[in-house]
Parts: structure tokens; sequence; C-alpha cells
């Protein structure tokens, strides 16, 4: 690190608010983990630079059939989707291979905390 960052990070101070203690209720993490037990990781195979609105746009479209999924991205390439049953989960991957302009989706359940890819 650099003298230059040294000293941002040296003079870097939070204000009370910001050192204030976040509570997470016990149902709302039974909640996450509910989600979690329907829900895919997935990215397109691409290292060049693609619409993410409308990559997320076009599989919560594909992925619906008229039920609900969410989808929300969550890191460089990598998005999730939640869906609302098992069952519509299993639809998803069943019909997999997907693809998105003309480029394949790569998808893996996500199963705990393991490593998406």
């Amino acid at each position: 690190m650099d003298a230059s960052m040294e000293e941002l990070w040296r003079n870097f101070k939070l204000s009370e608010e910001e050192k204030g203690v976040t509570t997470v209720e016990a149902f709302e993490v039974a909640s996450s983990k509910q989600q979690a037990q329907y829900s895919i990781v997935f990215k397109l195979q691409t290292n060049k630079e693609f619409n993410k609105e409308a990559f997320k746009a076009t599989c919560g479209d594909l992925w619906r059939f008229n039920k609900g999924v969410t989808i929300k991205e969550v890191g460089q390439n990598l998005f999730i989707a939640v869906f609302d049953s098992e069952d519509h989960l299993m639809i998803v991957l069943d019909k997999s291979p997907w693809s998105f302009d003309k480029k394949l989706i790569l998808m893996k359940r996500f199963l705990d905390d393991s490593s998406p890819f």
C-alpha cells in the first residue's frame, strides 16, 4: 500500500451511527435459509461486456412460468435467482441449458455457503 493510501486509512473514522450494531432477527435468518434452498447462482459465459439489466429481465421472463422468481446481481457477472418452490427451481434446471445472446448461461444450485463456480 502506498503512502497516500496509508494516510487515508489512518484518517478514516466511522461516525457513532456507522459504528452501531445491526441486529438480525431469527425469523429473518430462517427466511433467508428457506429462500436459499430454492436458489441458483448463474453467470453468462463471456468475458465481454453485456447488458446486465436485459440479461436479468430476459432470465426473469423465461424462468417465471406464471410463478415468482427474483433475480439479483451478486457479483461481477454473477447472479442469483430465488424461486418460490423447489418444483419451480427444478423446472428451470431440467430445461437447461439456457442461453442469452448466443452465449451459454452457467448455473449451479445454491446450497448453503458453497463457492458458486
